[in-house]
């Protein structure tokens, strides 16, 4: 494993594969599996993956809020919400009941929650987190019956993190990766594949199973 190892190009060498790693020396392979975004692959793997240069990514930001239980009137008997299109202000899409969907993410008498934003790209620049905090705080007032400011709030930001999976994006990835068919180079993930966990599940499975072939 090459931890912060970033990869410069990936090239057939012999009867395999070398992938050059951009502070110097290479990695000898059967075969490589790419799990990257759609155009670190296109980077990666020049004119075969042409394709995938311009496929399209979304940004997003995700707030987790902790509260005191009592502050939210809700039985949060739930894993969520989703936010209708129609009533997405400020780019709100939906919300997780953390601490309901998961055990042991916080202590006794405590409560979290996770905001998921899809954000306009100047308030994914412009906005620190307490801006985004108070924005998530203001969002979820208008569901939940919320007493009080969040006691903890936590910021991610995703920038051109998510692949849009359209029937277009398919057949790019089709062709990509005919164009790699028996190269060795197989593709994997969210960006070619579809998005969320079971996609992403899928993919894997999928791949383990064609490099066992090779």
């Amino acid at each position: 494993m090459r931890l912060s190892a970033a990869a410069a190009s990936l090239a057939r060498a012999g009867g395999g594969l070398r992938l050059s790693l951009a502070g110097g020396g290479a990695i000898d392979a059967d075969a490589a599996v790419i799990a990257t975004s759609a155009a670190g692959a296109a980077a990666l793997l020049g004119e075969p993956a042409r394709p995938l240069r311009d496929a399209e990514v979304l940004s997003s930001v995700t707030v987790s809020l902790a509260y005191p239980r009592a502050a939210i009137e809700h039985p949060l008997d739930g894993t969520g919400f989703i936010v209708a299109a129609a009533h997405q202000a400020h780019g709100f899409r939906a919300c997780t009941f953390t601490t309901s969907k998961f055990a042991g993410r916080a202590p006794a008498g405590r409560v979290a929650l996770r905001l998921f934003f899809r954000p306009e790209p100047a308030d994914l620049e412009a906005l620190d987190d307490a801006a985004w905090t108070a924005r998530a705080e203001a969002s979820l007032a208008r569901v939940l019956p919320v007493r009080g400011a969040a006691e903890r709030a936590w910021v991610s930001r995703w920038p051109s993190a998510l692949p849009v999976s359209t029937p277009a994006h398919a057949a790019r990835v089709r062709e990509v990766e005919q164009a790699l068919a028996g190269s060795g180079v197989l593709l994997a993930g969210s960006a070619f594949h579809g998005s969320g966990i079971d996609a992403a599940v899928r993919s894997a499975e999928a791949t383990a199973e064609r490099i066992g072939a090779l």
